[in-house]
């Protein structure tokens, strides 16, 4: 089961007066194909606990899943999965993993000695 993956995160909050700062992104992929008849996409986000995906929830062109990170390098891993025999529901097989790594970084630091010279 070949997957084309596009993952896009993008920024939608800042936790305020934090050193680590804690921000909310959004992971986002074509689903694949109705022939692939996948029943669930697994997101993981580095080795936290996995988080299930139902085809059900994404549009004809996009599956979006939110997640809130700290500052720091970060990798999110996505499979899709799919029955192995359609009438048992306990032989879900999955797709090779699709990965992207990337850094959350702090808000800069305050200009210090700003000034205004005639």
């Amino acid at each position: 089961m070949k997957r084309m993956f596009l993952v896009s995160m993008f920024l939608l909050l800042f936790a305020a007066r934090s050193h680590a700062q804690t921000v909310t992104l959004t992971a986002s992929w074509d689903p694949n194909p109705a022939t692939d008849n996948v029943v669930n996409y697994v997101l993981q986000l580095d080795a936290a606990t996995p988080v299930n995906v139902l085809p059900s929830v994404c549009t004809p062109t996009t599956c979006v899943q939110t997640f809130a990170v700290v500052t720091g390098n970060h990798t999110i891993t996505l499979v899709a999965q799919n029955l192995l025999v359609d009438t048992d529901p306990t032989s879900l097989q999955s797709s090779a993993p699709a990965s992207v790594t990337f850094k959350v970084s702090n808000t800069p630091g305050k200009p210090a000695n700003v000034k205004v010279k005639r």
